[in-house]
């Protein structure tokens, strides 16, 4: 008998079934990591990264950028005062996606004070959310997530081995869509093989951003065939495309 082909259905369910295992995975490796069982068995798995790892990571000194981005506030408030207007976002509004413990939005607000409002995503919220202004539980990816209840505008988006290394292009686009006109992301897209990546990248470009490679090194894990690749992306013009 020759091979019977299997339902769309059943490959559907089949889908559903390994993201909600691996969802419950990585809310695993969140509880370890809080309670401060560090997850030997995931070496790649990260949760604490702040400041300094981020540096690396996106060849760029991110609080310096952070700064940059209060000066422009503050003389946009200045601007503002003197023609009577209404500022709507005074201060500087920055998310990190798949956050874990927040250590990134946590310096940053250390360093910043009230010139910084941090957000944040995550699979579980951690025992100790100080320096994280709000924390949405669940996973980004539109369009059920409770982060797409809110209408916040950032002005940085941060992502680093987290879930942006499995969204395509399409799904990044409603992200990146909630930068301010001059926002600033820095994505870690994961370990695409190069003609996926480029693919991803192209879709972005084309609807109002420009991209910056500003890091590659070798992958490891299922898509090792490929280099990991650390992006910066800018606004430029108003994005164009349908929103969840």
């Amino acid at each position: 008998m020759g091979n019977i082909p299997k339902k769309k259905g059943f490959l559907d369910q089949r889908a559903r079934a390994q993201q909600a295992r691996h969802l419950n995975e990585m809310r695993r490796l969140d509880r370890m990591t809080y309670r401060g069982i560090a997850p030997q068995d995931r070496p790649d798995y990260y949760t604490g990264s702040g400041l300094r790892e981020y540096r690396a990571i996106f060849n760029t000194n991110l609080a310096a950028v952070a700064g940059k981005l209060a000066q422009a506030k503050a003389a946009e408030i200045e601007i503002a005062r003197r023609t009577r207007q209404k500022v709507i976002q005074p201060q500087v509004h920055a998310l990190e996606i798949s956050a874990g413990q927040g250590m990134f939005l946590k310096q940053l607000k250390a360093g910043m004070k009230r010139n910084v409002k941090t957000f944040a995503t995550g699979l579980s919220r951690p025992p100790n959310t100080a320096g994280i202004d709000r924390y949405f539980v669940g996973k980004i990816a539109p369009p059920k997530s409770g982060f797409w209840r809110s209408q916040e505008k950032f002005d940085l988006i941060i992502s680093h081995a987290g879930e942006t290394q499995e969204l395509t292009g399409e799904q990044l686009l409603p992200i990146l869509s909630r930068l301010t006109r001059r926002g600033i992301a820095f994505l870690d897209l994961g370990n695409w093989p190069r003609a996926i990546a480029n693919e991803i990248m192209d879709t972005i470009e084309q609807h109002g951003f420009k991209i910056t490679i500003v890091n590659e090194w070798a992958g490891a894990g299922a898509m090792s065939s490929g280099k990991a690749i650390a992006i910066k992306v800018v606004r430029y013009g108003r994005p164009q495309f349908q929103k969840p």
